[in-house]
């Protein structure tokens, strides 16, 4: 859950990943890697489960603790190795890493709810598309809060989307919610 001061400037960052489809009880099924073996920091290869979606070269996994593995050439379905640049840290076994879906050429825009069903959000925020690594938005953005923003407001959990738009399409890509809190009490 993200939590947001009231009555104070603050930061959200959400961390999109790349949904293939939906699961029977409608919670996307992202395009994720399962390390079979561990691997070190620095290793250019990753034992996978058997691959369900293909990947392609310039392709970034985020795996725990923030470590993001950029896939080096293209991966068919059924490949039992992940081929990466050099590893930033080490891959345990059984770790799941997910596919951070590319935001170049697409805007962000949060919307805070009373609840799901509201017809109009309470609060509307565009995001700013952060560099990681050396390909530009991949997966990230962040949404400022200034202190007039949420100052009226009462602190408990609201409903949060965040949608990705161009010239011509919207597509809701990160549902959760956000808690806004008193200030000073953690």
């Amino acid at each position: 859950m993200i939590r947001v001061a009231k009555g104070q400037d603050g930061v959200v960052e959400i961390v999109v990943y790349t949904a293939y489809d939906f699961t029977d009880d409608g919670k996307p099924e992202y395009v994720s890697v399962k390390a079979s073996a561990p691997a070190l920091a620095a290793a250019v290869a990753v034992s996978i489960e058997r691959l369900k979606y293909a990947l392609a070269t310039g392709d970034m996994i985020e795996f725990p603790g923030n470590l993001v593995a950029t896939v080096n050439g293209a991966h068919a379905i059924g490949a039992t190795t992940l081929v990466v640049t050099a590893l930033p840290g080490p891959i345990a076994q059984g770790e799941v890493g997910r596919k951070l879906q590319n935001l170049d050429s697409y805007e962000l825009e949060l919307e805070m709810l009373v609840a799901e069903s509201d017809a109009a959000p309470t609060i509307s925020k565009d995001g700013t598309n952060e560099t990681q690594s050396t390909i530009a938005g991949r997966g990230r953005s962040r949404f400022a809060f200034l202190a007039a923003d949420t100052s009226a407001l009462t602190s408990k959990r609201y409903a949060a989307n965040a949608w990705r738009r161009n010239a011509g399409t919207s597509r809701p890509v990160w549902q959760g919610n956000i808690e806004i809190y008193d200030a000073g009490f953690q």
